[in-house]
């Protein structure tokens, strides 16, 4: 891959072995999860828009850290929760 660095050709690969293990969401898992949520952040409980710039579904331990795609591991949340406030929280 011209142009990538070894380490981010590393993550891709394994992110996209990963995801044929462990798939990364189907809408119906995004609907639970609008609903679960009740179209709400989870770190600030600003309402969402479906389809908005702001709404985020957030990996609560990251896939980088090993998180699974699961929904169980995933949370709907605004773009400054998903960036700032989650770090704040347990």
């Amino acid at each position: 891959m011209p142009g990538i660095s070894p380490s981010l050709a590393k993550n891709l690969i394994r992110r996209s072995l990963l995801d044929l293990v462990d798939p990364s969401r189907s809408e119906a898992a995004l609907k639970d999860i609008w609903d679960d949520f009740d179209a709400s952040c989870a770190y600030c409980g600003k309402q969402l828009r479906r389809n908005g710039k702001d709404d985020h579904i957030d990996h609560l331990v990251s896939a980088s850290a090993n998180g699974s795609n699961h929904k169980a591991n995933r949370v709907l949340s605004c773009a400054q929760g998903n960036e700032a406030e989650k770090r704040d929280s347990d």
